[in-house]
């Protein structure tokens, strides 16, 4: 009878992986790297994945970083706080209860224009507007 004779191949084929670390060249040749993003799960990182004080993070020119810290404020990001408080302002006095359709129109009523992705994107932080029907209860 030859070797192995009645163990089933997977057996055989496991058995020998296990004598053998993961990334090394295995007998034929090729590296046995198929299954070492099995061993760890994504979410916890080593200790050489993590930036440490001395290596920055994004590798740019120090005048590019100095560039950008330095830049005026976008005409978009002044709009936004004009815009933001006029929101929190309509939405308030509507009993915190204005969703951001019913915002949108006042704010068009009070000659404000503005579209309304805009006014759900500023809305994202902080206000929310009534919903109606039942609670969903969950267990």
């Amino acid at each position: 009878m030859p070797a192995g004779f009645g163990k089933r191949l997977g057996e055989t084929i496991r058995s020998k992986r296990r004598n053998r670390a993961p990334g090394r060249l295995s007998p034929t040749g090729r590296r046995d790297a198929h299954n070492v993003h099995r061993r760890r799960p994504p979410s916890v990182r080593s200790r050489a994945d993590l930036p440490s004080p001395d290596q920055p993070r994004l590798k740019i020119a120090t005048s590019t970083y100095y560039a950008a810290k330095n830049r005026s404020p976008s005409a978009r990001s002044i709009r936004d706080t004009e815009l933001k408080t006029q929101i929190s302002r309509v939405h308030t006095d509507n009993f915190s209860v204005y969703g951001v359709r019913k915002v949108r129109w006042q704010l068009h009523r009070e000659g404000i224009p503005v579209a309304r992705c805009t006014v759900a994107r500023l809305m994202l932080d902080r206000l929310e507007g009534a919903r109606r029907g039942k609670k969903i209860r969950t267990i």
